[in-house]
């Protein structure tokens, strides 16, 4: 399909619908003045077939899809800051964890006691062991 064969909203739809995997092209396309003039039928049957839940919802509450869109990607983006906020933290406290596993194993430690007081996995007891291996 060519869009460019088209003089109507219909242009607008199928352009959007060439950019539904690409995120960086769909950013661009509903920055133009095009996507700003839509019919808010033509916003609608875009925001369904892009398959974007949020974005039908607030199209279909009566706001305007290229402001509703540029609020989804800072939700989205604050979304994202805190999931790599959450996964930093259990990364350092999976770190913490196998520092002081390695430290009881260097310790002389049985394995089951480690294992116990550390609520550790068998996994996560071999990777301390391996860490210990590798470092000498």
């Amino acid at each position: 399909m060519k869009p460019e064969q088209y003089t109507t909203e219909l242009r607008a739809f199928f352009r959007a619908m060439q950019c539904r995997g690409d995120k960086r092209r769909l950013d661009e396309l509903m920055g133009t003045e095009e996507f700003r003039q839509l019919s808010e039928e033509a916003q609608m049957a875009i925001a369904t077939h892009l398959n974007i839940s949020e974005l039908e919802t607030e199209v279909r509450g009566g706001k305007k899809m290229c402001r509703a869109y540029e609020e989804l990607k800072k939700d989205w983006r604050q979304e994202g800051r805190q999931e790599g906020r959450k996964e930093g933290i259990e990364t350092g406290k999976t770190e913490e964890k196998l520092q002081v596993i390695q430290q009881m194993i260097k310790e002389g430690l049985d394995e089951a006691l480690i294992q116990r007081v550390t609520r550790c996995t068998e996994a996560e007891y071999a990777k301390a062991v391996r860490a210990i291996r590798e470092w000498k």
